[in-house]
């Protein structure tokens, strides 16, 4: 008798062991997200979270499209080729300007310091004003114009006595090498780049006139029809975010492999000038609002667009409740 209870007892168990558990949460499905990003240091916390797995740890199968900027992201979105993608806030805003489908989930980095007036080493200039009659060149309509021109107004530099030159960033290196400019205008890595070749001295940085938050977007349908992803996305973020601002050292040895030229040491000095944070607060709302009131004057757009069209903060929000861990080293 007793044997035959020992026999049932065990039968018992191993069904039970076997037998998937009524009553628990299943796992997540994994949901596919193609994703658009191009080769900037600011982007790092999106090939952290691919490399070191996070996406695949919140039941994510995440695709890199290479998509160099907001306005190729934006347009991707639209055409249903990505889900969404990371780029500048001047694209972002450029887009739901017209209409474009698509808003700001979370921060991949910020910081004006990040962005620089870089001047020629060779020319020995140690003031702004020794800058009049001097080329001094940067990208119509980004960050790098934002800054000269706020830069101007409250340092009491008059532009029109600044011979400007409207140049992309990835020409500036060379411009500056074949002295055919006098100073640029750009963003990190470049500015330490070409200043660790003996190539420029910087003037400025930008901290104190702007803060040029970067926006991960996302399309309005697809956060409707899969507001859960986004939601993890968004942790993985969150996590690989706190991963930089822990772990510099291995997060710059990532994030070479995905800028030509850039070694580990350079752009591991270029974080200083970079904040890792990736929550959607109303100080980044009204930073999204000034670069808007900026493009509007540049007459880039033709009309106002209300900062909490750009971005939303239920998803940093929600993040931050449920896993306060990821924020505890911000302040």
């Amino acid at each position: 008798m007793k044997k035959g209870v020992a026999i049932g007892l065990a039968v018992a168990l191993l069904v039970f062991f076997l037998t998937p558990a009524r009553g628990l949460a299943a796992p997540p499905e994994k949901v596919k997200v193609r994703f658009g990003v191009g080769s900037a240091i600011a982007y790092n916390p999106v090939y952290v979270a691919k490399e070191k797995g996070f996406y695949e740890e919140e039941g994510l199968d995440v695709e890199l499209l290479w998509l160099q900027a907001a306005p190729e992201v934006v347009q991707a979105t639209i055409g249903g080729s990505a889900e969404g993608g990371v780029g500048g806030s001047f694209g972002l805003i450029a887009g739901v300007s017209k209409g474009a489908p698509v808003i700001t989930t979370a921060i991949y980095a910020y910081g004006g310091e990040r962005i620089a007036l870089a001047v020629r080493k060779d020319l020995g200039i140690k003031t702004l004003k020794e800058l009049y009659g001097k080329k001094v060149a940067f990208q119509s309509g980004a960050i790098g114009q934002q800054m000269f021109t706020e830069l101007c107004a409250k340092e009491g530099l008059d532009m029109s006595k600044v011979d400007i030159v409207f140049l992309n960033n990835v020409d500036m290196a060379a411009a500056v090498a074949s002295k055919t400019v006098d100073a640029i205008v750009t963003w990190e890595p470049q500015p330490s780049l070409l200043e660790s070749k003996g190539l420029v001295t910087i003037l400025q940085r930008g901290g104190k006139y702007l803060q040029s938050p970067g926006c991960v977007i996302f399309g309005t349908g697809f956060i409707k029809s899969n507001r859960d992803a986004v939601l993890r996305f968004t942790k993985a973020h969150f996590r690989a975010s706190q991963f930089i601002r822990q772990n510099p050292k291995e997060a710059a040895v990532i994030n070479s492999k995905y800028i030509r030229g850039a070694v580990p040491e350079v752009l591991q000095k270029s974080y200083e000038y970079l904040i890792f944070d990736p929550r959607v607060t109303k100080d980044m709302l009204a930073e999204l609002e000034a670069d808007m009131k900026f493009m509007l004057s540049q007459k880039k757009i033709t009309s106002p667009v209300k900062p909490t069209v750009l971005a939303t903060t239920e998803f940093s929000e929600e993040i931050v409740k449920k896993y306060p861990e990821l924020v505890k080293d911000l302040k």
